[in-house]
């Protein structure tokens, strides 16, 4: 039992992080956003985990889709762990 409410924060803290990342795709488009406190603050939750992907060719042209890898990884191990248990 224990196990399923782990499980269930695991995955409420993956799907709010997951809107984290799409919330700082959106920030590129609006620099007055990036510069202001909120946007500081999203950068220092998200520049860690996107980091983990910097090796991969993410880019190609002037789009860069490491944000969204990063979602899908983090859905995939979502859905891993909902598998596994």
């Amino acid at each position: 039992m224990t196990i399923y409410y782990i499980l269930n924060f695991v995955s409420l803290a993956i799907s709010i992080y997951t809107w984290v990342l799409l919330f700082y795709a959106f920030l590129s488009w609006f620099p007055s956003i990036q510069q202001s406190a909120i946007g500081r603050f999203i950068h220092k939750i998200v520049d860690p985990y996107l980091g983990l992907f910097d090796k991969i060719p993410t880019r190609f042209g002037i789009f860069d889709f490491k944000v969204f890898i990063g979602m899908i990884v983090l859905l995939a191990v979502q859905r891993f762990l909902f598998i596994i248990f």
